[in-house]
């Protein structure tokens, strides 16, 4: 209990609002967000375009241990930042032997009005 306190405690200091949606049921939950680009300078997609523009697709997600992501459908959508994002992988971290933190990727979700011709 001592760990969930001090991890939620940080997310709520350093993290962001972030808005879940899973069918129709939204929850707004504090997380750190990073991009994954800016970490570890992984491109697991070309995410350039003709112009040389590069778009961060993927980032990482840390959220509260009281909001199990594993459970979300697939379905289910993140806001933050003004853009939507996909789960495409979620995990529950442990430290004595109880979770502490849920972590996943996020994938944004293009929006067709985010799509504009050069």
């Amino acid at each position: 209990m001592y760990y969930k306190r001090i991890i939620k405690d940080n997310l709520r200091q350093y993290g962001q609002a972030v808005d879940v949606n899973d069918n129709g049921n939204s929850r707004r939950v504090w997380a750190v967000i990073e991009s994954r680009r800016r970490k570890t300078k992984t491109l697991f997609e070309d995410n350039s375009d003709k112009a040389g523009q590069y778009y961060d697709d993927y980032y990482t997600y840390i959220g509260p241990a009281d909001f199990d992501i594993t459970a979300l459908s697939d379905s289910a959508w993140f806001g933050f930042g003004g853009k939507r994002y996909m789960l495409v992988r979620s995990d529950a971290i442990e430290a004595a032997g109880e979770v502490v933190y849920f972590e996943g990727i996020l994938k944004r979700i293009w929006e067709e009005e985010d799509v504009f011709t050069l």
